[in-house]
């Protein structure tokens, strides 16, 4: 702290105050990351307040800039509403267009209605996204605001009926995400299991069953799916059909970590739900230029990341995404030039709220996330476990919406065989190869690994989700093994561990 510098005040030698943190760290931001914190930080902050009981000054605090800043960059406060609220309603259409991609949708089929509502549910799980909407609605009666959600709404309803849906079907699906909107808002999720008439109404509304035995039911119908080896849930009988939630950091983790696995339980019938926690905006962009290199922009990569996701579930067969959307925080060299708005440096409370939220919607009988470590010690890989353990562990003792006695889901963490990583350096490296190997440091020693999930007979479906990533250079390192002989192992290996246990951490070798 910068104590010992003086500034004048009326005749006054006075210390100069010491920049906070926050103001330090939008100041290192460049113009284009720095109008992005504002936003995030209007969306806080106009979520609480609406338009009307909002101030430029309020936003700019939250911000940690001035308020002439604020004003210099928006011109007004209402053109700053306006910006905010388009860019909600691009995060509502964006979600729609992802669901949609991620796997063929047939209109006839109430399965892609279901996970249109699942995508949105868990978008609007961010409390201040759906309040920010539930403002701009209210605050319709200026005709500026009005003619921005009109003009949003028209997109998002060209959109659903592309996908060949009637006028009637588009109508029922709006309606039904209003009336969830208003359920999400008053906490009628969370009131599940309360005997009051509006918990079979939210049960319909969030898509779920409002009778638990019959959901029971559902969970235990058996598919005529191939047993394998080693299964997930094995305490279950043979054929019963689970939910397996799959919980990531970035794009592309999906293909690299659990490819094999996640095509596979699609493959059998299951139903697979995969979580991107970041927009991987710290990635690469399609040229190869990194993160804080001229030429690198943050909200194009992001763009580019979501579209090879959508490319890469459509390949895994995985027909419900949810993307957070919170930033990707990357991995430079000096942890403080994480920018606070990045997923990493949020408090970790509303996070896991947010993920009890999902977890409320989807039920899960499985869920997979990374080790304590991240797996590869990415912040955003710590992040994604510690919210990700906390929710399991919240999720189990609530029992919202379960049967109590179900003892809520397993939770497995993913692993990388010690004993597979040196066969696979010994082998490719006896073949010439002399590229990118995973470090020997990423293994976990075999006596902790619990599951082997054999993905020979998807090993096809994996590469393809790898080549929708090329932008990263990571996946084409893993793509170019995947063209090796005995480059890349036949199963893909998880922990099974206890989510209220005081240390889930893997052994290192």
């Amino acid at each position: 702290m910068q104590l010992g510098i003086k500034r004048q005040l009326g005749g006054m030698s006075m210390p100069a105050r010491a920049p906070s943190s926050r103001n330090l760290a939008v100041e290192r931001m460049d113009a284009n990351s720095r109008r992005d914190a504002i936003l995030e930080a209007a969306i806080r902050v106009f979520a609480k307040g609406g338009f009307h009981g909002t101030t430029t000054d309020a936003v700019a605090r939250e911000a940690g800039v001035s308020q002439s800043y604020v004003v210099r960059l928006f011109g007004s406060k209402l053109t700053l509403f306006l910006e905010v609220v388009e860019l909600a309603m691009d995060r509502v259409h964006a979600t729609f267009v992802g669901a949609i991609a991620s796997r063929a949708f047939d209109p006839r089929a109430q399965m892609s209605w279901q996970r249109l509502r699942v995508a949105y549910a868990a978008l609007v799980a961010d409390r201040h996204l759906l309040m920010l909407l539930m403002h701009a609605f209210s605050a319709s009666s200026i005709d500026e605001v009005s003619a921005v959600c009109r003009r949003c709404l028209g997109r998002i309803y060209t959109t659903l009926a592309a996908t060949g849906a009637t006028d009637e079907q588009v109508r029922d699906f709006l309606a039904r995400g209003m009336l969830l909107k208003v359920m999400v808002a008053v906490g009628a999720p969370e009131h599940l299991d309360d005997e009051t008439p509006l918990a079979p109404l939210t049960a319909f509304t969030l898509g779920q069953p409002s009778d638990p035995k019959n959901h029971e039911a559902k969970m235990s119908a058996a598919t005529a799916s191939p047993v394998p080896a080693t299964r997930l849930r094995d305490d279950l009988p043979v054929g019963t059909q689970l939910t397996v939630l799959v919980v990531h950091a970035h794009p592309d983790d999906e293909a690299s970590q659990t490819g094999g696995t996640l095509a596979r339980y699609a493959a059998e019938g299951h139903r697979v739900v995969l979580v991107t926690c970041t927009d991987g905006r710290m990635g690469d962009t399609d040229a190869g230029i990194k993160p804080g290199s001229p030429g690198h922009e943050p909200r194009a990569v992001a763009r580019v990341r979501m579209a090879e996701l959508a490319q890469s579930t459509a390949a895994l067969g995985v027909g419900e995404v949810m993307s957070l959307g919170y930033e990707d925080s990357g991995m430079p060299v000096d942890a403080a030039e994480i920018l606070p708005t990045a997923f990493s440096q949020l408090p970790l409370a509303p996070l896991v709220s947010r993920m009890v939220d999902l977890m409320n919607l989807v039920q899960p009988d499985v869920v997979v996330t990374y080790p304590a470590n991240g797996l590869s010690g990415h912040p955003d890989h710590i992040r994604t476990h510690e919210v990700t353990v906390a929710a399991c562990r919240s999720y189990t003792a609530s029992a919202q919406g379960r049967d109590p006695s179900s003892g809520g889901p397993w939770l497995y963490f993913i692993a990388i065989s010690r004993s597979g990583l040196v066969r696979l350096h010994d082998t490719v490296r006896s073949a010439g190869y002399e590229g990118w190997l995973p470090p020997l440091e990423l293994g976990t020693v075999d006596e902790d690994i619990t599951t082997a999930i054999d993905v020979r007979s998807f090993r096809e479906q994996k590469r393809q989700a790898l080549e929708s990533h090329t932008s990263q250079a990571d996946a084409r390192a893993l793509l170019q093994l995947f063209s090796m002989p005995g480059g890349l192992g036949d199963n893909e290996y998880f922990i099974h561990v206890d989510a209220d246990a005081d240390d889930n951490a893997v052994r290192s070798p």
